[in-house]
């Protein structure tokens, strides 16, 4: 959306950025007056139980979907933190 705005992203701040949707953190970017100031991220730390109950669901013969609105790579992040394997589909809104 910046980008589209005219806003200019360094190649430092988008590298930093895959690093960290790498580590499972959202990314953000902040804007004033057409000039990004901002760049930090965020996360939402999985609970310790998570991969213990996809393990028994699958167990049970139960197949796990994740759901998110993370981007692709924070999503593959998260997916490899608890086990699923991403089979490459990818929905945007």
């Amino acid at each position: 959306m910046l980008c589209e705005a005219g806003v200019n992203i360094p190649l430092e701040a988008e590298e930093h950025l895959l690093e960290v949707e790498k580590k499972a953190i959202s990314a953000v970017l902040i804007a004033v007056d057409g000039r990004l100031e901002a760049v930090f991220g965020i996360a939402d730390p999985l609970k310790v139980e998570a991969s213990v109950v996809i393990s028994k669901l699958k167990r049970m013969g139960i197949t796990s979907i994740m759901l998110t609105g993370d981007n692709w790579t924070t999503a593959n992040a998260v997916a490899r933190e608890v086990c699923f394997i991403c089979l490459g589909h990818f929905f945007e809104s």
